[in-house]
């Protein structure tokens, strides 16, 4: 494969992480594009910490909505005629969670390790399986889900467009 010359290599880490060689005060100046989307996504973080509550009433309507409701219904009874009984993702994903933490471990030397490696890949093997069934029940309305999804959430940024203007601005 083709690969940088070694000037060429020293100016992409340049622009990748800025100018370590330069002197602290200098180097702040200028920061690497992976610094400022480090500090780009810490303040989009910010942002959407200040939402909390709202983002979680999205989120409760969202799965209260009845067309929600009837496409976890769908998910279920497709799950379970695959012999997987849950009413939801939710539950399967707490299932896979449980028997996770009934595999023994012990602590050799510092080391954790997993008592009954049979166990562990028992249960891999439950997941994955379970897990292409899932995505396969979820076929008929993922795309539906999506659209509703972005329907809510652009609802919420209609609604909430002046105060993300000014949290950004006081973030940035």
């Amino acid at each position: 494969g083709a690969s940088l010359m070694p000037e060429q290599q020293a100016e992409y880490d340049k622009a990748l992480v800025g100018d370590l060689s330069a002197e602290p005060e200098a180097a702040a100046q200028s920061p690497g594009c992976w610094e400022q989307s480090y500090l780009h996504v810490v303040t989009l973080l910010g942002v959407l910490d200040e939402f909390g509550p709202e983002l979680s009433s999205l989120n409760s309507r969202l799965n209260a909505d009845p067309r929600v409701l009837g496409f976890q219904q769908t998910w279920s009874t497709c799950m379970d005629a695959a012999g997987y009984a849950y009413v939801d993702e939710g539950a399967l994903v707490d299932d896979v969670y449980t028997r996770l933490l009934g595999i023994e471990l012990v602590d050799t030397n510092g080391v954790t390790q997993v008592v009954s490696g049979e166990a562990l890949d028992a249960l891999t093997t439950f997941e994955r399986n379970a897990a292409v069934v899932s995505f396969d029940c979820r076929l008929g309305f993922v795309d539906e889900l999506a659209q509703l999804r972005h329907d809510y959430e652009r609802e919420f940024l209609d609604d909430n467009r002046f105060r993300i203007a000014e949290l950004q601005e006081s973030f940035g």
